[in-house]
Parts: structure tokens; sequence; C-alpha cells
């Protein structure tokens, strides 16, 4: 079940139709991981929406809530992993991965302060 979440993000992310070139692959993982793993599913939702809107940047908050499933995976395992966490955290570890390869572009704009706050509703480019 664990390879099936990862191929599916795979898949998302890099699609054979569409020229391999697709979404970031954040709702696809959520929903693949949160499966396998429902309470770190809600505790990553909340590090998400936490981040979101204390920042006011949803990728931010998507970075967030990658980075933050793995972990709570294995914090949620109390360090006892049988053969189906592992596999659980590998999947974690490797969508995070992906999510966050996925938002190179985010991450520049968050550093040059480019980026656009999910609050702010004027079109890219549009001045005040």
């Amino acid at each position: 079940r664990a390879a099936c979440a990862v191929a599916a993000v795979a898949g998302h992310v890099y699609p054979l139709f569409f020229g391999f070139r697709g979404g970031k692959g954040v709702a696809t993982g959520f929903g693949a991981l949160a499966a396998l793993a429902p309470r770190a599913g809600a505790a990553s939702a909340v590090v998400f929406a936490g981040t979101a809107a204390a920042s006011g940047y949803v990728s931010a908050g998507s970075m967030a809530g990658a980075l933050s499933f793995p972990l709570l995976v294995a914090a949620g395992s109390r360090w006892r992993l049988d053969v189906s966490r592992r596999s659980v955290l590998a999947a974690a570890s490797a969508i995070g991965a992906l999510i966050l390869a996925r938002h190179g572009d985010n991450l520049r704009r968050l550093r040059a302060g480019s980026e656009r706050r999910w609050r702010d509703r004027r079109p890219e480019g549009a001045t005040p």
C-alpha cells in the first residue's frame, strides 16, 4: 500500500500523458498518506493550516505539512517500527521529498519576498 501511495503522487507530479508536467502533489500526497496513517494525517493537516494561517503562504503550509508527516509517523510509532510502519515512513519521506522538489520555485520566491500571500487577491503583477 505504501508503494502505491508513492506511485500515485509520482504519477500526479510527473504524468506520462502530459509530458511529465503535473501538479505539486500536496493534495494527492496528503490523501494517500492520511489513508495509511490517519493520526499523522490529522496532525499534518493542523501543521499545514497553522503554518499557512500564520505566514499567509499556502506554499509554506504545504511544505511544512509535507516535512512534518514523516516525523509524525515516526513519533506516533514510539520508535517501534514494524515492517508496515517502516514502509509508511519510507513512503512519507519519499512523498515529502517529491513535494519539496516541486516547490523549488516557491522557495525561491519566498526567499526573494515575491511569493503571493493567499490573502492577497490582486492579480500577479498588478500594482496596489
